[in-house]
């Protein structure tokens, strides 16, 4: 396993592209608090004098409380830092993401970008994002692209171009509820949206309530 603390390591310094190619287990390395690892990866110097690792084949990056998969991966990290400062996917992407209570997130995308500064997590070319609900349900919403506010409070995605969101909450409403339009903006946890943008459709059925009330 290849371990960085820092971009002044030898190994981040090289000017050389090292190169590990899968011999019976795939090469797997660290940064900071995410792990990663593929079928391939090289690493080299970049120009600010930090180093990027390009991953291919299987491509996974593990760390805070996310895991990211994907065709092919790379992974910045400054001069003088210990963590990742932007990660790159493409290719049938998939992250998972843990939420409170056990719940969890899973986005889909044919590309995806991560910058840590900013906490944000951007999505494209054809994006689902579901999500369980707090108090049962779910969420699954599809659009052209998608931001996700991953260390933010409420954490909420914002889905752009053709959204499709489809709710599940088996104590309000009979059946799922669908709804459609221009883009959208929802909290992960609650499940409270908002459809903006232009016109907005749906359709649904409220659960009668006890007593006819």
């Amino acid at each position: 396993m290849t371990m960085i603390g820092g971009a002044d390591s030898s190994a981040a310094q090289s000017k050389a592209t090292a190169r590990a190619r899968q011999g019976g287990a795939a090469p797997q390395g660290q940064v900071g608090a995410f792990r990663f690892g593929a079928n391939e990866f090289a690493g080299e110097t970049l120009k600010t004098g930090g180093v990027r690792f390009i991953l291919n084949g299987n491509a996974q990056l593990i760390g805070q409380g996310r895991t990211i998969a994907a065709g092919q991966m790379s992974i910045d990290v400054p001069k003088g830092a210990s963590d990742i400062s932007v990660g790159r996917a493409t290719g049938n992407v998939r992250m998972t993401m843990a939420l409170e209570e056990g719940r969890r997130l899973t986005t889909r995308g044919n590309s995806l970008i991560y910058r840590r500064q900013e906490n944000t997590i951007d999505l494209g070319g054809g994006v689902t994002v579901q999500t369980q609900l707090e108090g049962g349900g779910s969420l699954t919403a599809t659009g052209n692209t998608a931001q996700v506010l991953a260390g933010a409070r409420p954490r909420t995605a914002t889905l752009s171009g053709n959204v499709r969101l489809t709710l599940v909450k088996p104590d309000t409403l009979e059946g799922p509820a669908v709804f459609t339009g221009p883009s959208m903006v929802v909290d992960l946890e609650s499940g409270n949206w908002k459809m903006t943008g232009g016109r907005t459709q749906g359709n649904f059925n409220l659960k009668p309530r006890p007593g006819g009330q």
